[in-house]
């Protein structure tokens, strides 16, 4: 009998293993995803001005406090009102974790929706023209509002750009990133921000509280006995973790890094204005907040959870009972001959079998059972990549994802190379390339055998050893004393060496890659700059990764790409050509911390910002040089101006009639056209009919090829003052020698089988590009439109990599910002030399142009050609 009991005992453990089994194969994992729409159950809003009731001599804000709406609004770029929203996340079932959440807010159809009808005429004024972000509060979001102390937004660690719908009715916001921020704080809600695309945007948006609305994505998570991602604790929508206290952020003192500065004054309700919500970081340490491609926190937008993240594995502990099951199982058999084990180990195999044959069969079926188990939980258990466990080793929040792509391709996030889209304009061609700050001689040059510390040590060690601290523009800076690069007081922790690994660095642009096929070129020939470097060592030994992000030439387009990038884990921002995309992405960029280098933008919105650097001239100075080529060139003739109306692109032609007016010149007539305005005839005929001798057209390369071709059409062919491509001389063909055409540019001309003239200066410079070219794109047009735009891509690119040349192998965010505010000026052939110390700021450094003339080549084709290179002055 005993024999019989604990033969049913040991059955009965086999059992119960097998069910344990299960259950922990399953502890971790998670249900189909579900959808569940949630109430919006806190929302308010801000002003910054008030105004003092007539009747009751009450202080009221312009909305008349009405509270059946909240508001997102600027005027004359400057903000006006700002909301927050709190999503009932509590409504999650238990043991569900939130994978997204949309955000839909309706604009008020009707004076009906609202309150106070009175003043509802100002509630939407310009819908079109708004932009807002979302981020994440540092605090919670209070049930009890004071509007005398909002809470404090944080957009650099957690932000998402919305959008509204084709009838600009429904705005909606997808906040999975949000998400990620709330996973570790806890639910404090999140602030709408007004974003203004330039100095003079006025706008102003109402939503109605009462059709807000929540959806939630959701999975269940089975409970780990070991906590991890089952863990209520440790996902939003079960018991998430408590909020920092006010104003501090992961346990920071005072204000928290990115987001704890003071509130608005008592006495006047008023918000920050925009770009100073958040202080610099260096008060306190960030939190360790879940970013894409991070292989330590699960993905908000899909759910997937790393090794690490679920706990201890089950499988050890399976197989350790199973093999203590089957020992069992034998001593049971054999416990007359376990004083002998020694001695006779085991028995006989068949007629010890023969013997004791349940005894067998249930060692035997608890060994398989826990090596299959164990088996299947090896195979089917995720592990990081190597590229993961860098990123993870180097505390780099936004190292690459596990679907990192190949160095040097333009693959947006979530596709691979293959599934990577064409048809890229000028636009992009010089968000790769002239964007980047400096100039310098290339990457490749052995750097690649320097041993460099991890990116986490190097934030580790910026501030270390001997140095002095100088404070430029607002900014404290560290010059240590060996000579290395200085260091600004901008980021801490993993936010400084985002998107950077042991093995890789990540760069990311907006531009309007809608215009690609305009210019025959091609997202693949756009890195081959970085092709060559990567196969020539690197930036010290690390490959560089390129994104491309369509801005279609758009200023609320262009801060959904510049979110994008962020998401996907840049080392920093990189801006094309674009009057008016560019002073939205800094506003953004301000709100988001992030490092943005951009192409040419008004200097105006820009005194104060801290993350925005430009190595080009701003709009002011290029229409003062294009002022000093019309008086020198033409001086004396009547100038009229076809310009492109826009309060980006006002200030220079403010400075051109400025310039223009004290050489004792005309203006005839000066018309404004709006953005794609395509037929340009009738300001044309009032140009000829006032007798306009020279046009100065201040707009894109296609508006202007078009309206030369216009004129052309009435018989009129005065001078023309234009931004320099090869689109506009291939396209007119012989025809573009019918009349002087003129340009201003800080970037190369480039004229293909041409290498002497203006072009001899530089001419090793364009064989280099030519050779480069002919090894890694050799189907690449650069006789065709846009091989001009591939050369200036080009050479800017090489500045780039010079001033991550220059950062070191422990190069961080801090050390790239350090070098501009610092005067960064090292030049860099072909490209004129920038000087970062010649202007207050700091924070831009063209200060040089060339100046181009339409010829006959000696190849026999009408191009561009350098006529005076690197001038200051004219």
């Amino acid at each position: 009998m005993p024999a019989v009991k604990a033969r049913a005992a040991i059955l009965s453990a086999v059992a119960t293993l097998s069910v344990t089994g299960l259950a922990f194969s399953g502890a971790a994992g998670a249900s189909a995803p579900h959808s569940l729409p949630v109430p919006v159950d806190r929302q308010d809003y801000v002003t910054t001005v008030t105004t003092t009731n007539p009747v009751d001599g009450t202080t009221v804000d312009p909305y008349n406090g009405d509270p059946s709406v909240i508001h997102v609004g600027v005027v004359a770029g400057q903000e006006l009102a700002r909301s927050f929203v709190h999503v009932a996340l509590d409504y999650l079932p238990a043991h569900a974790r939130a994978t997204q959440a949309v955000l839909r807010l309706h604009v008020p159809a009707t004076k009906a929706d609202a309150s106070s009808t009175g003043v509802y005429p100002i509630y939407n004024v310009d819908v079109t023209d708004a932009i807002i972000e979302a981020c994440v509060l540092t605090t919670e979001l209070p049930r009890a509002f004071d509007s005398q102390h909002p809470p404090q937004p944080d957009c650099a660690h957690g932000s998402a750009a919305g959008t509204f719908d084709r009838a600009h009715q429904v705005f909606t916001v997808k906040l999975a990133r949000l998400l990620d921020y709330w996973r570790v704080h806890g639910n404090t809600g999140l602030a709408l921000l007004p974003i203004a695309s330039d100095a003079s945007a006025t706008w102003s948006v109402a939503f109605s509280k009462g059709r807000s609305s929540a959806l939630l994505d959701y999975e269940v998570v089975r409970p780990s006995h070991h906590g991890g991602a089952g863990s209520a604790s440790n996902h939003v929508g079960g018991s998430p973790a408590a909020p920092p206290p006010a104003g501090s952020v992961a346990g920071g003192s005072g204000a928290g890094a990115g987001g704890g500065g003071p509130g608005p004054a008592a006495s006047t309700g008023r918000v920050p204005p925009a770009g100073t919500t958040q202080p610099v970081g260096g008060t306190s340490q960030p939190p360790a907040v879940a970013r894409s491609g991070s292989s330590a926190t699960p993905s908000a937008a899909g759910g997937q959870r790393s090794a690490s993240s679920e706990g201890n594995p089950a499988w050890p502990w399976v197989l350790a009972a199973s093999l203590l099951v089957a020992l069992g199982a034998l001593a049971v058999a054999h416990r007359a001959a376990v004083g002998g084990f020694v001695r006779r180990i085991v028995p006989p195999g068949v007629a010890a079998f023969r013997t004791h044959p349940r005894a067998y069969s249930i060692a035997c079926a608890a060994l398989a059972w826990g090596l299959v188990f164990t088996s299947y939980s090896l195979v089917t258990t995720t592990h990081p990549t190597h590229s993961q466990q860098l990123a993870s080793n180097d505390a780099s929040a936004g190292g690459p994802s596990p679907s990192l792509p190949t160095a040097g391709t333009t693959t947006a996030p979530g596709q691979t190379p293959a599934a990577t889209a064409t048809g890229t304009a000028h636009l992009a061609t010089t968000a790769g390339g002239t964007t980047s700050p400096v100039a310098g001689n290339g990457a490749g040059t052995g750097a690649g055998a320097v041993a460099q510390p991890s990116p986490q040590a190097a934030v580790k060690q910026e501030f270390a050893g001997p140095g002095t601290y100088r404070t430029i523009n607002g900014i404290r800076v560290f010059f240590p004393a060996g000579g290395s690069a200085p260091v600004a007081q901008l980021y801490t922790g993993a936010d400084d060496v985002i998107g950077l690994t042991s093995k890789t660095i990540k760069i990311c642009a907006h531009a309007a890659l809608t215009y690609g096929s305009a210019f025959n070129i091609e997202a693949k020939d756009l890195d081959v700059f970085w092709q060559y470097t990567n196969d020539h060592g690197g930036i010290f030994g690390r490959k560089i990764v390129t994104n491309y992000q369509n801005d279609n030439y758009d200023p609320g387009t262009a801060v959904q790409a510049a979110q994008t990038c962020k998401d996907w884990g840049t080392f920093f921002l990189l801006g094309g050509i674009g009057f008016d995309q560019i002073p939205a992405v800094r506003q953004w960029a301000e709100q988001n911390h992030e490092l943005y280098l951009h192409h040419i933008a008004t200097i105006q919105g820009s005194a104060g910002l801290r993350y925005s650097f430009s190595s080009q001239p701003t709009v002011e100075q290029v229409g003062t040089w294009f002022g000093q080529l019309a008086a020198q060139k033409f001086h004396g003739q009547k100038v009229g101006i076809i310009y492109r109306q826009s309060a980006n692109w006002q200030p220079g032609v403010t400075t051109f009639e400025r310039a223009v007016k004290a050489a004792g010149m005309q203006i005839v007539g000066s018309y404004g056209t709006t953005i794609n305005q395509a037929n340009y005839t009738q300001e044309i005929a009032q140009l000829h009919t006032a007798g306009a001798q020279v046009v100065f057209a201040w707009e894109n390369a296609l508006a202007e090829t078009e309206m030369i071709k216009q004129a052309q059409g009435q018989n009129y062919h005065p001078s023309w003052l234009v931004f320099p491509f090869n689109l506009e001389t291939n396209t007119l063909g012989n025809s573009a020698m019918s009349q002087q055409i003129w340009g201003i540019s800080t970037w190369e001309a480039y004229d293909p089988g041409y290498y002497g003239g203006g072009f001899a200066g530089y001419a090793d410079q364009i064989k280099e590009f030519e050779r480069e070219y002919k090894q890694y794109d050799p189907q690449a047009k650069l006789a065709g439109d846009g091989g001009d735009l591939l050369f200036l891509n080009w050479e800017a690119q090489k500045g780039l990599a010079a001033l991550l040349q220059a950062c070191g192998p422990d190069c961080t965010r801090n050390k790239i910002a350090g070098l501009l505010l610092a005067g960064w000026h090292k030049p860099v052939p072909p490209n004129c030399p920038v000087n970062f110390g010649r202007t207050s700021d700091h924070h831009h450094g063209g200060y040089l142009f060339n100046v181009l003339h339409v010829i006959r080549d000696p190849n026999g084709r009408p191009n561009f050609v350098p006529v005076d290179r690197c001038a200051a002055n004219l």
